[in-house]
C-alpha cells in the first residue's frame, strides 16, 4: 500500500513516481494507492496517475486505488479514469 498525501501536481508529482518504481523494483506485483489524503488533484497529478499506472501495467503488474477521497474521485470519474485506475485485475497481456 503507498499513501499519497497532500496535493498531487506539478511540483511533487516525481515522488510518486520514484515510490511506484521502489515498489516494483523489489517485486511487487500488485500496488495499492491510497488517495483518502490528497488535499489537491490537478491535470499534472492525473498525468502522474496515468504514468505510474502505465509503469505498473509495463512491468506486469496490476494497480488499484485503494481509497479516494469524494473530491479526488469526483474529478478522476470526470476525466474517465476512476474506474480504469480501480481495476485490480489490470494486467499487460503481452
Amino acid at each position: 500500500m503507498i499513501h499519497v498525501e497532500g496535493p498531487l501536481r506539478a511540483p511533487v508529482t516525481g515522488d510518486l513516481r520514484r515510490r511506484i518504481r521502489k515498489s516494483i523494483d523489489r517485486g511487487d506485483g500488485r500496488i495499492m494507492l491510497d488517495l483518502s489524503r490528497i488535499s489537491d488533484l490537478d491535470a499534472a497529478g492525473i498525468g502522474e496517475l496515468v504514468r505510474v499506472y502505465n509503469m505498473i501495467v509495463a512491468a506486469n503488474g496490476s494497480l488499484q486505488i485503494a481509497s479516494a477521497n469524494r473530491r479526488v474521485r469526483r474529478i478522476l470519474d470526470q476525466v474517465g479514469l476512476f474506474d480504469l485506475l480501480s481495476n485490480v485485475s489490470v494486467k499487460n497481456s503481452s
